[in-house]
């Protein structure tokens, strides 16, 4: 085939004002899709700057889920040097109080050496065994949308302690 025949199509005016105006249309849907990915960006960067706080709707489920549970001591842990963090778990221990439940007055800090902790936790001694308190706490922070994994209290804690751990914003 030789390259006049080849390339007969570059010579037709129609052929090119079709492609012209096809091409324009894909650049025109490109930039589109690309303002659409940059919006949704912009709201994922301020969703993960933004602080957690506990919505009026979230409390509402919280408590309604712990209804006719049991009540006790439960300890706040908060991930040290983190002020989000720091304010997230006052407003846990607030809504634990407001539960009926027994809390110190300040969260305890921890630090871990390596990754930090991230999410919400429920931990006691024995996580395959847990006192009463832990499922009814675990069903109640996922009715306010919060996923919280059990873990392990570390060793030499005693039989019954709960606590709920708050790490860092996911």
């Amino acid at each position: 085939m030789s390259s006049k025949t080849m390339f007969n199509w570059w010579s037709s005016p129609e052929t090119v004002t079709n492609i012209n105006f096809y091409v324009g249309w894909a650049i025109v849907a490109l930039a589109l899709v690309a303002a659409i990915f940059q919006q949704r960006l912009s709201v994922l960067q301020r969703t993960k700057e933004s602080p957690r706080i506990i919505s009026a709707d979230q409390r509402r489920a919280f408590l309604e889920t712990l209804e006719d549970t049991p009540r006790g001591a439960v300890k706040v842990s908060v991930f040290s040097g983190n002020s989000e963090t720091h304010a997230f778990a006052l407003m846990i221990r607030d809504l634990l109080r407001e539960a009926g439940y027994t809390t110190p007055d300040e969260p305890e800090g921890f630090l871990l050496f390596g990754a930090p902790a991230v999410g919400v936790a429920i931990s006691c001694k024995n996580p395959s065994a847990p006192p009463p308190l832990v499922e009814p706490l675990r069903l109640a922070f996922r009715a306010m949308g919060i996923s919280v994994k059990r873990q392990k209290e570390p060793d030499g804690a005693d039989e019954d302690i709960v606590t709920i751990v708050v790490g860092l914003k996911e």
